[in-house]
């Protein structure tokens, strides 16, 4: 993508799709195309062609769309304990230890899908980081349903090799 790229209404509309999907929201969503399209655009020069442009898209807008979810929920629980004093949230932090390991673990799977074949690290990325169906993962890398079944059973079964290997 060159310096003087812009998007398209489809761009705009894909990008909202896919926001409201997750935040399940309208005003939300259109806070979260707004966020989207302004990362997407900040960061036109990192879109190096390894995936598809709707793709590459399509993460910037789940992205926007999650951290959105984190916000809104760490603003949730403040709430809530500023208005239960002295009592703890819900869900209470992972400890250190837990949360050093969970980093790593999801580190090294980052690091590897990385390393993969592109065909099975996409619908993978997709499927389990971004928690779409198998119909979703089809429609939006346009694949069969079939294509994408393949691909992730491949994908699951090289994923968990390399990460053996690398442990």
């Amino acid at each position: 993508m060159n310096e003087s790229a812009t998007f398209t209404n489809d761009d705009r509309r894909f990008v909202y799709a896919v926001a409201r999907r997750i935040v399940r929201d309208d005003d939300a969503a259109a806070d979260v195309t707004q966020d989207a399209m302004l990362l997407a655009f900040r960061n036109r020069d990192r879109f190096r062609g390894d995936s598809r442009y709707r793709t590459w898209l399509y993460r910037i807008a789940t992205s926007a769309a999650i951290t959105h979810l984190r916000s809104r929920q760490r603003r949730r629980v403040d709430r809530m304990v500023s208005l239960a004093p002295g009592h703890e949230p819900p869900t209470p932090a992972p400890t250190p230890e837990e949360a050093v390991a969970t980093t790593r673990a999801a580190a090294r799977a980052h690091a590897e899908l990385d390393k993969m074949d592109a065909r099975y690290a996409d619908v993978l990325r997709l499927r389990f980081v971004d928690d779409l169906s198998e119909a979703e993962v089809a429609r939006e890398l346009g694949l069969s349903l079939a294509t994408v079944k393949i691909r992730t059973h491949r994908g699951r079964h090289a994923l968990r090799a390399a990460l053996a290997t690398a442990a």
